[in-house]
């Protein structure tokens, strides 16, 4: 058996006494978490030894003050007092110790009583600089927390907004994309089919664009047509012998057939394509 363990059986009969000592497994574990708790023990009884001791010392000390005070009392013949003077005295000894007097006369008391309320006054004046200005710390703060929750509401929905916009944005850039492939591959084919059909010798003004504006010459030829199919109605109602009447009639009727040629023609042209 070690040094270590000659300690710890020593502690345990110690502590245990007349008893005898329970069981216990012997291992790493329980010898460290016993040698832990026997030092523990030596410190605190080394502790508990140290207090006792000056313990003692301020009973003598105060014993000797007792007495010192006792015979004091008795050289001035107040060896024996009432419970009522007792009790005034005790008052009067925990006033001073309050006021932090160095010496127990009237003028003491008194100035050390005006310094502490004068000292009251200012301490209480303190509290209610300082409750004020809690209450204005605390109206501010309550500002500042709805102004804070007003912002970061703010912030949410332009948050939001923001989240919208973007994905509109990509949707927008997506079909803007897909209408722009589509463009440049319809204007591919374009180009394939209109070398295709000039190789076989087809007329260009079949073209769509040639169609297209074809139409647009029969839109105007027709709108042409009706202003000069009631001008010329109006030359209809002049007298029959009037020869520049039948002249100018001869003239209008020359140019809405010329116009109504070209419209029989266009549409032919339109039907055939």
């Amino acid at each position: 058996m070690n040094t270590s363990s000659q300690q710890l059986q020593k502690w345990l009969q110690e502590i245990f006494g007349t008893e005898s000592i329970p069981q216990y497994e012997v291992n790493d574990t329980t010898v460290c978490l016993l040698t832990d708790m026997m030092h523990a023990y030596y410190e605190q009884s080394f502790y508990m030894k140290q207090i006792s001791e000056d313990n003692q010392q301020k009973i003598q000390e105060y014993s000797a003050e007792a007495e010192r005070l006792e015979r004091l009392l008795q050289s001035v013949g107040l060896s024996e007092l009432s419970p009522q003077t007792t009790v005034h005295l005790r008052n009067l000894s925990s006033t001073a110790v309050t006021l932090d007097l160095k010496q127990p006369t009237t003028s003491s008391y008194l100035l050390g009583l005006t310094a502490f309320a004068q000292e009251r006054r200012r301490t209480a004046a303190e509290r209610r600089t300082e409750k004020a200005l809690s209450s204005e710390l605390l109206q501010k703060t309550t500002e500042a927390l709805h102004r804070l929750q007003c912002l970061q509401q703010a912030s949410q929905k332009a948050e939001n907004i923001d989240q919208m916009q973007t994905a509109k944005s990509h949707v927008i850039e997506k079909e803007t994309q897909f209408l722009h492939d589509k463009c440049k591959k319809y204007k591919s084919h374009v180009t394939k089919l209109e070398r295709k059909l000039t190789k076989t010798g087809i007329d260009p003004s079949l073209y769509h664009g040639s169609l297209l504006r074809q139409a647009c010459q029969l839109m105007e030829t027709q709108q042409q047509i009706g202003p000069l199919k009631e001008q010329l109605s109006s030359y209809q109602n002049l007298p029959l012998d009037t020869s520049l009447a039948r002249l100018k009639v001869e003239e209008l009727r020359q140019q809405v057939a010329a116009l109504e040629q070209q419209l029989l023609f266009d549409v032919d042209m339109l039907q055939f394509s």
